[in-house]
């Protein structure tokens, strides 16, 4: 049964690479727009996740520093600028991890 599966698995995948070819033969740029597309969207995923993380991040760092300071001047300041890193958020929502704190 094994057998079969893997014969019948590569004569699928042998049809499907014949036609790709075919297909980019007769459509050059047709296929360059489509392989474009999916590598520009590739990377404008990873971009989007990798500013989400950076941003998530500087939240908790600041939330953490908020929750270690004893400044009462300091936790003002550090508040100020959690606001505004929320109001400046790159996904538009304001995240209230500090009624997690207690803050």
């Amino acid at each position: 049964m094994t057998n079969w599966l893997s014969s019948y698995r590569t004569y699928c995948l042998s049809v499907i690479y014949t036609h790709v070819l075919i297909f980019t033969f007769f459509f050059p740029y047709f296929m360059l727009h489509i392989l474009s597309l999916i590598f520009m969207s590739t990377f404008l995923w990873f971009w989007c996740k990798l500013q989400y993380e950076m941003e998530t991040m500087d939240r908790m760092h600041l939330l953490q520093m908020i929750k270690d300071t004893d400044n009462p001047q300091t936790k003002d300041i550090l508040r100020y600028h959690l606001y505004t890193l929320n109001k400046n958020s790159l996904w538009g929502e304001e995240i209230n991890e500090a009624a997690n704190y207690g803050f």
